[in-house]
C-alpha cells in the first residue's frame, strides 16, 4: 500500500463516519429520547408511599428540624447538668474520704535539704496542710539543724511535733 492509497482509504473513514453522526444528530433517533411527562404530586407520593418514604410539605419539616435542634439542646444541657453534679458530688465524697482517712507517704529526705524542700514535699502529698507554718515550726524549736538523712513514714493525721520527731530521730 502505498502513500495515496493510505490516504484515499482514511478520507473514506472519515466521511463515512461523518454521515452516520450526521444523521445521528439530525433524525433525533438517537439513545437520549426527550420525554414531556409531568408526574403529579399525587403520583409522586404514591411511588414514595411504596418505597416506604413519607412526604411532608416544607413548613412542616422546618418544624420538625427546630423541635429536633430544641430537643438536643435540652438534652445537652440535661447531660452537661447530670455531669456538673456528678463530678461535685465526686468531689464532696473525696472531701469526706480526705477527711475521715489519713494520707500515708514515705518522705525521701537527701543530704542538702533544707526545712522549705521538706516543707513543700509534704504539702505537695498533702500530709500537712501549710508548708510555711510547718518550716516556720522546725526552724522555732530547732528541729532544723537534727534533720536526718533517710525514709520516714508519715501520715496526714500527724502533728507537726510528731513528723519532727520522726525525722530527726
Amino acid at each position: 500500500m502505498n502513500k495515496r492509497s493510505l490516504r484515499s482509504f482514511a478520507f473514506g473513514l472519515f466521511a463515512a463516519s461523518s454521515i452516520i453522526g450526521a444523521y445521528t444528530v439530525y433524525s433525533g433517533s438517537g439513545t437520549a429520547e426527550k420525554t414531556d411527562k409531568q408526574i403529579t404530586t399525587e403520583q409522586a407520593e404514591k411511588v414514595l408511599s411504596a418505597a416506604g418514604y413519607t412526604a411532608i410539605a416544607k413548613d412542616e419539616y422546618d418544624e420538625l428540624i427546630a423541635a429536633k435542634d430544641k430537643a438536643d439542646e435540652a438534652a445537652q444541657q440535661a447531660k452537661a447538668d447530670a455531669e456538673k453534679k456528678a463530678a461535685e458530688q465526686k468531689e464532696t465524697e473525696t472531701d469526706k474520704a480526705d477527711s475521715n482517712q489519713p494520707v500515708s507517704y514515705k518522705l525521701k529526705i537527701k543530704s542538702g535539704m533544707n526545712p522549705a524542700e521538706i516543707a513543700e514535699t509534704l504539702a505537695k502529698q498533702k500530709i500537712i496542710k501549710d508548708k510555711d507554718e510547718f518550716e516556720a515550726f522546725l526552724i522555732d524549736n530547732d528541729y532544723h539543724t537534727k534533720v536526718q538523712v533517710g525514709t520516714f513514714r508519715v501520715y496526714s493525721d500527724m502533728s507537726f511535733r510528731e513528723i519532727a520527731e520522726k525525722i530527726t530521730k
